[in-house]
């Protein structure tokens, strides 16, 4: 065996330093290993961390996304140069989702001639606008009006400025309400698309760490973008989600308009719950609401706020019903409307005072539809308020005769305002004659916007104007009717008076007849001047108290035996007709006269009512009617079912001598005596008429309860006109008409008298100064030329106080008590020789200077 010996120490301590230095680079390894991964551990709780927020981020954008492009108003980004960058689903309905792209077009070229031009200008070139009002025209067939708000804000990314032009469309509200301006209330909002998608992560934890970071800033400046957004519009915006069982509401986003509008703070508000911010009895009736528009998805309604401080605060609402993760909820915009409901309770109290004027107040549009009317425009017309708003002026009031509404029109176009008469119609279309005031209105700007219309009732005074013209027409009438009448008279007392001479003579049949003739047609002649001086002067017979009753049942008995049996006869008396004060034989004329012409308009039959009844007359009544007064009257009424009667006609049928009869029928007296005779009793003739449809005459005659009956006189012994009652005495008898003088001569000589005789009251005066002593008695005409009767009588008193004076006029009696109290006897021309005998006899017997008046 060989042994071999070898030093191994340097070797083992070569292995032994190889094994340190193993285990030392194990060591380092291991710390390193130990280094890394918790650097690796580090970084990936980092970027889990980062993915964490990255998503929350993302989440935000997605719901702030959603909030935007289901907002219920149109949102629109323009870049600056107007171009369309950005618009929501909102938007394009708005602009009636056109088949043409929107997105990247000028916003101005989306519309047509007729758009408000100048206003879009404005808006695009400002920097903050607020509600105001455009006109867009889409296309020929679609326009809207909208309510625009505009906000600036910058890009980030790429420093460029963008305006959100937020637009709200109030077209309905534009047509609803034309006399208010309301606001739409509406929030739009508007979500940009997505700026990139998330790049996959990289091997290298580093970068993608770097781009989370990088998406998550751009997050952080998308969701800064939406939250100024959504607190820059100028509605109180609640996002709200509500519990499917209880629909009770949670808020899950507001805005600060809110916060400011209830006076919470935003973290108070978003615990609370609809329940907590609505007015009392208010939430049940929006959980109601919101079940109607659920099929919609959308709504606009009123209702009321609590605020912090317990006010109630009235909103005007729209919502936007959409789902939100899985969850349905509900965008609110909540616009304040105090201002308007304060607005419109003054309109109230102004209507409501305008309903208490009593003109008939109208408010026309400028298509003259009427957007307005009171109650005294219900009273006047007849129609009341809601069946005439919404219809045309003209169709509904205006007749045939246009030339004064267009006057009217054209007038208050173009200088502001128009007053005058206007002959409107009625409900019934009978004519109403209004004074009329017509205003321009005009708004803020100044442009015309309605018509203020105030009519004044004046058919009533129209009626009295009328009437004052009628009774002027018939006073000059009458004053050419007494002269007339005074003249006949002259001319017929000779007639009559030379005519009953002759018949005391024996006379051959034939001539004895044609007196007699020649008598007849006299006295019918004077009982036609007496009609006419009825008419003139009124009638003054003698009165005494009577039962209109017991007149009317006479009249009765007359009509039906008389009248023919064609015209059915009724009479309607009550029992308890005041009396009244009158002369029976004249207001048997009146009536009996109206029956008459009542007969006459029926020539085929028809009928005939008259009805009597108390009535007591008020001032309403009294300024209707010239001649009424106030107190208690008998009204008698003479209905027919007749022709009728002409408007023209009935003008004038209260005027002498105006007839419709044919000639030899009628004198045309008939009815102007019956005025006459009417208002000599204190009473008044009322008349109605329409052609086809018969006629009414009402008779108002006052009532008179109380009133002394009138000393009957006795029965006087009958003694013939002719026997020869005169005994020498001298008479002197003063007319201006020579027949007259020489009848009346011819007259009282035959009788005994001895007679002198003067044409005027000088010659009279002249030939009783000479003859004072010789003169026993002077029948004086009271109408002559040169020197009249009144100055005679005055004349003659002077020279012989106890002279005894006879006068006579064709005038029916003397107009003065003065006058009367001057002469012994008064004679209406034409007299006749039996009333002319009897007078002077009698004034001749009495002592003293007495009068006494006989027909």
């Amino acid at each position: 065996k060989t042994v071999i010996i070898c030093d191994t120490t340097s070797w083992e301590r070569q292995v032994l330093g190889q094994r340190k230095a193993e285990q030392a680079l194990e060591s380092w390894i291991s710390d390193r290993t130990d280094e890394l991964m918790e650097a690796n551990f580090r970084l990936a709780e980092e970027g889990r961390r980062h993915r964490k927020t990255a998503e929350a981020l993302k989440k935000s954008e997605q719901d702030f996304r959603l909030l935007y492009e289901n907002a219920p108003l149109a949102y629109f980004t323009l870049d600056h140069l107007g171009i369309v960058r950005r618009l929501n689903k909102s938007a394009r309905e708005l602009m009636g989702n056109p088949t043409y792209p929107i997105k990247g077009r000028r916003f101005q070229s989306l519309f047509q001639n007729g758009t408000s031009a100048g206003d879009l200008k404005t808006l695009l070139e400002a920097n903050k606008v607020d509600g105001l009002e455009l006109h867009l025209k889409l296309r020929e067939d679609l326009s809207v009006w909208v309510s625009a708000s505009l906000r600036i804000f910058e890009q980030s990314e790429d420093d460029q400025t963008l305006r959100l032009l937020m637009l709200t469309d109030i077209s309905p509200l534009k047509k609803a309400e034309a006399a208010l301006k309301i606001s739409q209330a509406g929030l739009e909002k508007r979500v940009v698309e997505r700026t990139a998608k998330f790049l996959k992560a990289n091997e290298d934890l580093r970068a993608q760490m770097a781009e989370h970071a990088l998406s998550q800033r751009r997050l952080l400046h998308s969701e800064a973008r939406f939250r100024q957004l959504f607190n820059g519009v100028r509605d109180a915006i609640f996002v709200i989600q509500p519990d499917s069982k209880s629909h009770i509401g949670r808020l899950v986003e507001t805005n600060n308009l809110a916060t400011q509008m209830l006076g919470y703070s935003r973290q108070t508000l978003l615990s609370m719950t609809t329940e907590e911010i609505l007015a009392p009895d208010e939430h049940l009736r929006i959980v109601r609401q919101m079940e109607r528009i659920a099929d919609d998805n959308f709504g606009l309604f009123e209702t009321a706020l609590l605020t912090r401080t317990g006010k109630i605060l009235p909103v005007e609402v729209n919502s936007q019903i959409f789902k939100l993760n899985g969850r349905t909820t509900i965008l609110a915009a909540a616009r304040d409307i105090s201002a308007r409901r304060e607005a419109e309770q003054r309109i109230r109290e102004q209507a409501a005072l305008l309903d208490k004027a009593r003109d008939a107040i109208m408010v026309l549009n400028l298509d003259e539809n009427l957007v307005y009317w009171n109650r005294s425009a219900s009273r006047l017309f007849g129609w009341q308020r809601e069946e005439v708003l919404g219809k045309s002026f003209r169709s509904l009031l205006v007749g045939d005769e246009l030339s004064a509404f267009w006057e009217a029109q054209q007038a208050t176009f173009g200088e502001g305002a128009w007053s005058g008469e206007l002959a409107l119609l009625n409900r019934s279309g009978k004519e109403v004659v209004v004074e009329s005031r017509w205003t321009l209105v005009r708004n803020d700007a100044g442009i015309p916007t309605n018509i203020l219309v105030v009519n004044t009732d004046v058919s009533e005074r129209k009626k009295l104007e009328m009437q004052f013209l009628r009774a002027q027409r018939m006073e000059s009438i009458g004053t050419l009717a007494s002269g007339i009448a005074h003249d006949l008279n002259n001319v017929l007392t000779p007639i009559l008076m030379a005519v009953q001479l002759m018949g005391q003579s024996k006379l051959d049949p034939d001539v004895e007849r044609r007196l007699k003739t020649i008598e007849k047609n006299t006295m019918r002649g004077a009982e036609m001047v007496k009609q006419v001086l009825s008419f003139v002067r009124g009638v003054e017979g003698e009165r005494v108290t009577l039962q209109p009753r017991h007149l009317l049942r006479e009249l009765e008995r007359i009509i039906r035996e008389t009248f023919p049996r064609s015209i059915e006869v009724s009479f309607f008396l009550p029992r308890d007709l005041w009396e009244i004060s009158g002369d029976a034989t004249q207001l048997h004329q009146v009536i009996l006269n109206l029956c008459v012409n009542a007969r006459d308009a029926m020539p085929d039959g028809g009928k005939l009512h008259i009805e009597a009844q108390n009535l007591v007359l008020d001032q309403d009544f009294v300024r209707t009617e010239l001649d009424a007064t106030t107190g208690p009257f008998v009204k008698i009424a003479i209905q027919d079912s007749g022709t009728g009667i002409a408007p023209v006609v009935l003008e004038r049928i209260f005027e002498p001598f105006f007839t419709t009869k044919d000639v030899g029928k009628g004198t045309g007296l008939g009815l102007s005596t019956v005025q006459a005779i009417v208002r000599s009793h204190g009473g008044f003739v009322q008349v109605n008429s329409e052609i086809g449809h018969g006629s009414e005459f009402c008779v108002y005659l006052p009532a008179d309860a109380d009133i002394q009956l009138p000393v009957q006189r006795g029965e006087e012994e009958e003694t013939s006109p002719w026997e020869r009652s005169g005994k020498g005495e001298t008479i002197l008898v003063v007319d201006d008409e020579e027949a007259i003088r020489e009848i009346t001569s011819e007259i009282l000589e035959e009788i005994g008298y001895s007679v002198l005789t003067a044409e005027n009251g000088a010659e009279a005066v002249a030939c009783f100064s000479r003859r004072q002593g010789k003169i026993d008695l002077v029948l004086l005409d009271m109408m002559m030329p040169i020197m009249d009767g009144n100055a005679a009588i005055s004349a003659l008193r002077n020279i012989r106080p106890d002279v005894k004076i006879v006068a006579a006029s064709g005038f029916q009696e003397l107009p003065t008590d003065e006058e009367k109290a001057k002469v012994a006897g008064f004679l209406q021309k034409p007299y006749s020789t039996d009333s002319l005998v009897q007078l002077l006899k009698d004034v001749l017997a009495n002592p003293a200077p007495d009068k006494t008046v006989l027909p």
